[in-house]
């Protein structure tokens, strides 16, 4: 398997990112040519999906989850995508499956809340929450 573990916390991180998701130490450098085509569709796929709900929770057995938002998720998609597109010039197998997962960006995009809609939704769970807890202590 393709990825880079931290030496800060000893998780493994997707092989694209620069810093561990989850304690933001910088992560070994690799050489990106020396990932197989078949591991960078893979995991452009993972990246593209995780924009239809514009969020996701990293989990690790050494880490707190971590949050990852519409931001971090859209930049690791294009990373892949821009990888393979580079690849694809040498490599016409894989013109179509780029085209496809580009599709999927596109639709996924302008489908994706923006962080102030997210923020908004967050702000009020926790509104939420804290009245709850406020309540139950006069119940």
């Amino acid at each position: 398997m393709h990825t880079k573990h931290c030496n800060g916390c000893g998780n493994d991180n997707d092989p694209i990112l620069t810093n561990c998701i989850f304690c933001k130490s910088a992560l070994p450098i690799i050489d990106l040519d020396s990932i197989p085509n078949e591991v960078l569709v893979m995991n452009a796929a993972e990246w593209v999906g995780k924009m239809r709900e514009g969020w996701y929770t990293a989990k690790a057995p050494n880490a707190r989850p971590r949050m990852v938002i519409k931001g971090e998720i859209q930049g690791n998609a294009l990373r892949y995508l821009s990888l393979l597109e580079i690849r694809a010039s040498t490599n016409i197998n894989l013109v179509n499956t780029i085209n496809n997962l580009r599709a999927d960006y596109n639709k996924y995009e302008k489908k994706m809340p923006s962080n102030q809609k997210m923020a908004l939704g967050f702000f009020l769970l926790l509104v939420a929450m804290l009245l709850s807890l406020f309540i139950r202590q006069f119940i």
